[in-house]
């Protein structure tokens, strides 16, 4: 089971490493006009619209933001609109090369990054954005991640993970039967990821369900404990 899991991991980090996959992803969520791109714009339109919502409310100027794993750029915009220092940051350098218009210039820098092994000091950022990861890995590797969030953020944490309720598992089986190869998603229950979330050393502060029936993902708002 666990060599299943690292598989899955490796299989995973090489899909999103491939040019033509990271063109295809970027194209889903911009000009494609198939159902699955559609579904897809559909989505990144709820899930930049809760991000806005908990940015609005945490935002300062000046503050550093890393957005990781960028991907092709879908939160460019919407980050740039805030005067904030930005990380775009991701495993793929195929993804990060198509992100690289996507945010303001002067604002940003690129790093391809592993989210286990960031490459920053301790407390260095204000918040950290994690959008569309947390689905695609078992609770050891999100443990990892979670720990080095931890270290290198100073307060916010802004995360996305696969919510596990009676329809999404079987809108899952069913997606699994029609396609065998469709990738493997990770869910937990609300409590779950609470209790993940918690003994990672953050508190949840706001939790918003990005589509009822379309999708899976419940985003959170978070904030880092205060050593006692």
């Amino acid at each position: 089971m666990e060599q299943n899991i690292k598989s899955h991991e490796v299989q995973t980090r090489e899909r999103y490493k491939n040019i033509d996959y990271a063109k295809q992803y970027k194209n889903d969520y911009v000009s494609s006009l198939n159902f699955k791109g559609l579904k897809s714009r559909i989505i990144a339109r709820k899930e930049i619209k809760i991000i806005q919502l908990f940015l609005d409310k945490i935002i300062k100027k000046d503050m550093t933001v890393m957005d990781i794993p960028c991907g092709t750029g879908k939160l460019g915009s919407t980050l740039s609109k805030h005067p904030i220092k930005i990380i775009a940051a991701d495993i793929s350098e195929s993804m990060l090369d198509l992100a690289k218009n996507e945010y303001l210039v002067d604002k940003t820098k690129y790093k391809i990054m592993d989210a286990t092994k960031i490459s920053y000091q301790s407390h260095f950022f204000d918040t950290i954005v994690c959008l569309r990861l947390f689905q695609r890995l078992p609770s050891s590797t999100r443990k990892k991640i979670l720990s080095e969030f931890n270290r290198v953020g100073k307060n916010y944490l802004i995360i996305s993970y696969s919510f596990n309720s009676i329809w999404q598992k079987y809108r899952y089986k069913l997606k699994r039967a029609m396609n065998e190869k469709a990738p493997k998603f990770f869910s937990e229950t609300k409590s779950n990821i609470i209790i993940e979330l918690n003994n990672s050393g953050f508190d949840v502060l706001n939790s918003k369900l990005v589509l009822k029936y379309l999708s899976s993902e419940i985003i959170f708002l978070a904030k880092k404990k205060e050593k006692k």
